[in-house]
């Protein structure tokens, strides 16, 4: 049976009616697709050192994490990697996050056309954020701030419900979900700033209403006690990981608040705001990096105008948006700690809202005037083409320094050590190494006759550093050191070490602890 041309133009128009009607799915689908294969090639397949190893550690043993404690990444980390069987746990602690960000980016696509961006310029944009450096890094491996990222996007959208209705159910809902939120990490505390200001903003009587403000309130205090409680139960429990010892008050708040870094709350004073205006000149430095130069002048240039176009549309968005962008480089500049660069994927996520609006605006807003559509569509067409090159250029120059597939060295480094240690051994180490020990021992099983403490173990346990917690094991048990910068020369001044092997890996080395310095330093076993 001959099929006839006139149907198959009929059966195409078809296609494409279906296909405008549901035009945000398939914008969310191509984003999220897109997003999702480029993470899969690039994505850490295994377990790894620092914080990333204790993310992909505490989940499984359902422990304790190192401030801010993160109780619900570390509950829904051992949810979904229970539910979704693939691959070791690690890996499925890894596809987590990018996961997260994916469907973060599908909302952003989703969001764009709502305000008028067309599908194509929206993945776009929703793409070049996928692929700006740090939000791609943050993705490839286990990391509570990209699941942080995915509820800042749903607040964010449930505002925009709460403003387009007004029923207080949405604002109760955004209420409870902030409070459980923060146990994600509590750098959503700075993205909530703007949110609630532009909850107040767009429906200011329904707000403050008594029984509405009063239950937003308490189910977000509810929300938050609710979601911080874990640590304190849990720890009483004596779980593998119990970072700080959060059973007790004293160890609970060091936790929540940061101590290691003097206390959140110590950071909020004129002294710190002088040190934010000080070093704000590093954000564009930061945005050169993850786009380019050249991306980040481009970047800047569409948002500057998208910005303008928002207030001229959704004048109170606008407004909060800015700040949801400006409030956490605040604590991303000012604290204390080697990377807090993941503290902007929010305002990354707001950042590209913008630019999807700016391209909008300056591009296909003034072809839209042209009356002829021969004239008309074929502009548009190549102006979406060249603006989806966007998300191309950075996909090509950040991918080598995204790229993670081939990590291994956590691996390598566990396996070094524990086909080398003695029987009943004790190994001391530092943050670095020890999270990818205690992968392998807790998760994978190895060597359960292994002790394995790292210089915080050692503190929260009253036993005043490594070199003193040294005498609590040997001579009775065979005891070795991943040493760190000077450790091996503290170490040595009460005992002697011998080198072991060169581990090849994170600048590692193992040494055996061989008797003491001081021969009266040390019983006799």
């Amino acid at each position: 049976m001959k099929l006839k041309l006139s149907e198959v133009f009929s059966a195409l128009r078809a296609a494409s009616s279906t296909m405008m009607e549901h035009r945000e799915i398939v914008a969310a689908s191509i984003t999220f697709s897109v997003a999702m294969v480029v993470y899969l090639l690039t994505m850490m397949p295994g377990p790894a050192f620092m914080d990333t190893g204790e993310y992909q550690t505490v989940t499984y043993v359902l422990g304790c994490a190192h401030p801010t404690g993160y109780p619900l990444y570390t509950m829904l980390g051992k949810l979904f990697g229970t539910l979704f069987p693939l691959g070791n746990w690690a890996f499925r602690m890894n596809l987590m996050s990018a996961l997260s960000t994916a469907v973060a980016a599908a909302m952003l696509a989703v969001l764009a056309m709502r305000y008028g961006v067309a599908g194509a310029l929206a993945v776009a944009a929703s793409l070049g954020f996928a692929f700006t450096l740090n939000t791609w890094r943050a993705s490839g491996h286990a990391d509570p701030y990209t699941l942080t990222l995915l509820i800042g996007a749903s607040l964010w959208w449930m505002a925009l419900k709460w403003r387009d209705n007004g029923a207080r159910a949405w604002l109760w809902r955004m209420a409870l979900i902030s409070g459980v939120g923060l146990g994600s990490a509590g750098v959503l505390s700075m993205e909530l700033l703007a949110i609630i200001f532009f909850a107040m903003l767009v429906q200011p009587r329904k707000f403050f209403a008594p029984i509405t403000v009063v239950v937003a309130a308490m189910l977000g205090v509810v929300g938050l006690f609710g979601i911080y409680a874990y640590l304190p139960i849990r720890s009483a429990m004596h779980p593998p990981l119990n970072y700080g010892n959060t059973s007790t008050w004293q160890g609970f708040l060091s936790v929540v608040n940061d101590a290691q870094v003097g206390g959140i709350s110590s950071h909020l004073n004129w002294e710190t705001f002088r040190s934010f205006i000080r070093l704000l000149p590093r954000v564009p430095g930061w945005y050169g990096e993850w786009l380019t130069p050249m991306g980040r002048d481009i970047v800047i240039v569409f948002a500057l105008i998208g910005l303008v176009a928002l207030i001229a549309r959704d004048w109170r968005l606008g407004l909060c948006v800015l700040p949801g962008f400006l409030i956490p480089i605040f604590p991303t500049l000012t604290m204390p700690i080697n990377d807090t660069t993941h503290y902007l994927l929010i305002p990354n996520w707001l950042l590209f809202f913008t630019v999807a609006m700016g391209a909008q605006a300056l591009l296909l807003n003034p072809i839209g005037r042209i009356t002829n559509v021969l004239i008309r569509r074929p502009i548009a067409l190549l102006i979406c083409t060249i603006f989806l090159l966007l998300p191309c250029y950075l996909a090509k120059v950040n991918w080598s320094a995204a790229d993670m597939h081939t990590y291994n060295d956590a691996e390598i480094l566990a396996k070094g050590v524990f086909d080398t240690v003695k029987p009943h051994a004790v190994v001391f180490c530092w943050w670095g190494p020890s999270n990818g020990l205690w992968y392998a021992h807790y998760v994978e099983g190895l060597r359960p006759d292994v002790d394995v403490y790292d210089d915080s173990t050692t503190v929260d346990r009253g036993w005043g550093g490594v070199t003193p917690a040294i005498g609590l094991f040997y001579p009775q048990r065979p005891v070795y050191s991943l040493p760190l910068g000077d450790q091996v020369d503290v170490i040595q001044k009460k005992y002697k070490l011998r080198l072991i092997s060169d581990l090849h890996v994170f600048g590692q080395s193992l040494y055996e602890v061989v008797g003491p310095s001081d021969p009266s330093s040390v019983k006799a076993p």
